[in-house]
């Protein structure tokens, strides 16, 4: 089975659905679990669809084993990202110039037009964050899942940048067989990088075993 990024995405009722905009990879075992379908003008809307639902594929388009109506109800890919709001110092203690009275608390939520005398929210007196924001990521996909799209990074192990990924091939099981990747800039060619020198998938990148200049001399 072959199915590249950008092919159409057909119904059993032969109506059009989407294109295929990434592959969903189990990152362990390097197995497709499934595709990307995306729809609108755009893709802007994203839908998950079970490698167990593609029916057929070839150098055209993708057939689904589902309707139209079916396809509607598609899980969309969720990914989101919460950030938890820092804590705050309290507020800063200000020691007045010689003559005046005791120390001043100065008050992080009064806008510094409040405090004519004092300095404003853009001083350095203003209170900082104790610790650093907490991010957590959120996504409908299992954990060990990852998307791979066309445009994802391929580095070598010396951290040297090969190229991005233009194609993904798999085998009749499933598996990983390796990767078209679009080298150069102005005058740009495939390099074909078999599964043996992968490393590593995650969302961002594709990581080798291999140095660039031997991935570069694998095609």
């Amino acid at each position: 089975m072959h199915i590249e990024f950008g092919h159409d995405v057909y119904s059993s009722d032969d109506k059009k659905l989407g294109t295929v905009v990434g592959l969903v990879m189990d990152a362990e075992n390097q197995t497709v679990r499934g595709l990307v379908l995306g729809e609108g003008l755009f893709n802007q809307d994203e839908r998950l669809v079970d490698i167990s639902a593609v029916a057929t594929s070839n150098d055209e388009r993708v057939s689904l084993n589902m309707t139209d109506d079916a396809a509607a109800a598609l899980p969309r890919f969720l990914k989101e990202e919460y950030i938890e709001r820092p804590r705050e110092a309290p507020d800063a203690l200000i020691m007045p110039a010689a003559g005046v009275g005791g120390p001043i608390f100065y008050d992080s939520s009064v806008t510094a037009s409040g405090y004519t005398d004092y300095p404003g929210n853009n001083s350095f007196f203003d209170p900082a964050p104790i610790d650093p924001p907490v991010v957590e990521t959120r996504s409908n996909l299992d954990e060990t899942e990852v998307i791979l799209k066309k445009g994802t990074d391929v580095v070598g192990s010396d951290g040297e940048k090969v190229g991005t990924v233009n194609d993904i091939r798999f085998d009749n099981d499933g598996r990983l067989a390796g990767f078209v990747v679009k080298a150069g800039f102005l005058f740009t060619h495939d390099i074909s990088i078999p599964a043996s020198a992968v490393s590593e998938v995650d969302d961002n990148r594709v990581q080798l075993n291999i140095t660039s200049e031997q991935a570069k001399g694998t095609s």
